[in-house]
């Protein structure tokens, strides 16, 4: 709770300097501290009850996010949320966590639930990786194969296209997210579209990628060549940060190609020189604030009662 209510803060921080720059980021962070939330009373389940669940929420949670988004307000706020938001517009920002906005958190606890699973496994067991990486694949091939079929061999593209994407093209509706007017959006495999189609193509892309990590790091000169990847991804919450930042600077805006050359250098760079320090700059601070809560909450141990030597020696015999 004290990671998600730091995590909250840092996100509506960056909305002020997403709106100022009109930036197109979509900041995740307060959808991110909303699931750290929800994942509290799923701490005790284990691994198959999550993975089960994590699957549950990918082909049915879609559909509650399209019925709710005509149910629920709409945020008054354009753009991402801040501070402010909180306490002028509690209720559309909760709808907005929830199903309005670019990560509904109803249907985005399957990625949660999926990734506490994947914590409770033995990572180093060697039957993790391959399992993981075959897995994944199979189920990508898997979904990929019915949303083929369902898109080109029983006209749902058509109807896709027709419902959702009224004077574009054909390619526009198999690959834009679809607004969501109809629930013929329910059949786009697109990118963020938070459809069946797309959450199970995106579990199933992520845990192959995991295992395919797994086994690239088998090897001790793979594992060293990577070195810089794995400092970046100790500390994503810093470099994603100072990502958003970069960006609402508006620097290098005319150069994407070196715009993305320069931010994907200096975070390697900066990971890598920074990982002899320790965790990432935000990720202590986030650490630090949940270490004190639970030194706060927790009542301190008695000491152990020491034994005379009478009683000890009566325990012996």
């Amino acid at each position: 709770a004290a990671r998600a209510g730091v995590v909250a803060l840092i996100g509506l921080l960056l909305g002020y300097a997403s709106r100022a720059a009109d930036l197109d980021v979509d900041v995740i962070l307060a959808f991110y501290a909303l699931l750290f939330l929800i994942a509290i009373p799923l701490l005790g389940l284990g691994p198959r009850t999550l993975a089960r669940l994590s699957l549950v929420l990918a082909l049915g949670a879609p559909f509650a996010v399209h019925a709710l988004r005509g149910v629920l307000p709409e945020p008054a706020f354009d753009g991402d949320p801040t501070l402010q938001d909180v306490v002028t517009d509690p209720l559309g920002l909760m709808s907005d966590l929830l199903v309005h906005g670019d990560y509904p958190v109803l249907a985005w606890t399957a990625y949660l639930c999926a990734g506490l699973a994947l914590g409770r496994m033995d990572l180093t067991s060697r039957k993790a990786a391959p399992l993981l990486f075959g897995g994944g694949l199979a189920l990508v091939a898997g979904v990929w194969l019915v949303s083929s079929l369902v898109l080109f061999r029983y006209d749902g593209l058509q109807r896709l296209w027709r419902a959702e994407f009224p004077g574009a093209s054909r390619a526009e509706a198999l690959w834009d997210s679809p607004d969501g007017a109809t629930w013929w959006a329910l059949l786009s495999r697109a990118p963020h579209a938070t459809t069946p189609f797309d959450m199970l193509l995106t579990l199933g892309s992520a845990t192959a990628i995991l295992g395919g990590a797994l086994l690239l790091t088998r090897s001790a000169l793979l594992a060293r060549a990577l070195t810089p990847l794995a400092a970046a991804g100790s500390m994503p919450l810093t470099l994603y940060v100072a990502h958003v930042l970069l960006l609402a600077t508006g620097a290098l805006s005319g150069s994407p190609g070196l715009l993305y050359a320069v931010m994907t250098t200096g975070a390697l760079l900066f990971a890598l020189s920074w990982r002899h320090v320790g965790r990432g700059p935000l990720e202590t601070v986030v650490a630090g604030a949940a270490r004190r809560c639970r030194e706060a909450v927790t009542p301190p141990r008695s000491p152990e009662p020491v034994e005379s030597p009478a009683r000890l020696s009566k325990h012996v015999d």
